[in-house]
């Protein structure tokens, strides 16, 4: 095999490691861009959770308030028509 030949082969399988290189940093991009949207997914998701958590105690506090409101309102009618 001539030096010619040599040169020719080994920039054959040059070129080809670096597509093989190429589609494996597409590869890992795509990847990591899919992981990150997962990621951002799942944090969408905790961050509402926080927030739903966050406003049960006043929503819980609110429905409690009004539960009392009428409970009085009620007694207090009754007392005043009794």
């Amino acid at each position: 095999m001539g030096a010619h030949s040599k040169v020719a082969l080994l920039e054959a399988r040059v070129e080809e490691r670096e597509k093989e290189i190429e589609s494996l940093l597409k590869s890992n991009n795509e990847q990591r861009t899919s992981t990150v949207h997962i990621l951002q997914g799942l944090l969408d998701s905790e961050h509402m959770q926080i927030q739903t958590i966050g406003q049960t105690p006043c929503l819980f506090s609110y429905k409690l308030h009004r539960q009392n409101l009428i409970h009085h309102s009620k007694t207090s009618f009754m007392r005043s028509n009794g």
